[in-house]
């Protein structure tokens, strides 16, 4: 497996951490940089663009996994490398409902609706967030006498009625943990929230852990991901799933979810 990792471009000390364990461990690395007016990505030492393509610096017969970038996951899976990342049409929140029960999710009594049909849904405060995984909408809490200027700033920076998203009243949440999963197995994990505050801690509580493995046990959205779970008044309860290519560490070992990586 060769990583391509963009160390240097965001406030993500893990993407650093993971580059150093791999000049430590001798593991195939390339760290790499983004060139905006061609819309793809380069390795740090490349000047000149002329003749840039993905071919030309990393070979496609090797196993290829990206770190550090949306963009660049996306593109290395359209360029045909293997797995170039792990984003597929099962990053959808309505399909991960449907597959592992609604019940199991913080959201589980949400709406699904567009951005061109959505309706003020009465709730003081609700959630929202996109169906899919994409960057176009943070995933964000809503005063109820926010909801017009909330649609309204959508449709000036963005305007696609067709845009789906997850409506549901607002819950207390307690604290919320992220977990890096590899093969149906919990490789990693941290709190990364209490009570809303930021706070990090590598210890989870092992039914978290239990929870995700079983569910996993049923169907798994990809063979590498980030599930994220929330802790309530009513159990703990999963809140969201992430592609693992650009997910934030908090207090999550970096070396396991390489090693795991390695092993698929």
């Amino acid at each position: 497996m060769h990583f391509l990792i963009m160390d240097k471009y965001f406030n993500e000390e893990g993407f650093r951490i993971m580059k150093e364990y791999m000049v430590q461990n001798n593991i195939p690395h390339t760290s790499v940089k983004p060139v905006p007016f061609l819309n793809m990505f380069v390795p740090e030492d490349v000047d000149d663009y002329s003749d840039a393509t993905y071919e030309k610096y990393f070979d496609k017969s090797v196993p290829t996994m990206s770190f550090g970038s949306y963009a660049l996951a996306q593109q290395l899976i359209e360029e045909g490398y293997t797995p170039g990342g792990f984003i597929n049409e099962n990053l959808s929140i309505e399909v991960q409902m449907r597959e592992w029960g609604s019940e199991n999710f913080l959201n589980g009594d949400c709406i699904f609706t567009t951005m061109g049909t959505i309706q003020d849904p009465g709730w003081n405060k609700f959630f929202i967030r996109p169906v899919h995984d994409t960057k176009v909408m943070a995933a964000r809490v809503v005063e109820r006498c926010n909801f017009k200027q909330e649609v309204d700033a959508f449709f000036s920076f963005f305007g696609d009625p067709e845009f789906e998203v997850l409506l549901s009243e607002a819950k207390e949440i307690i604290s919320e943990y992220r977990l890096f999963i590899v093969k149906g197995k919990v490789v990693s994990h941290s709190l990364y929230k209490v009570r809303g505050n930021f706070c990090t801690n590598k210890v989870v509580p092992q039914e978290i852990i239990d929870k995700a493995e079983e569910l996993c046990t049923k169907w798994v959205p990809a063979d590498a991901f980030v599930m994220d779970f929330a802790e309530t008044s009513e159990g703990f309860k999963v809140l969201e799933i992430n592609n693992i290519n650009c997910a934030g560490f908090y207090e999550c070992e970096i070396e396991p979810i390489v090693e795991a990586m390695l092993s698929l």
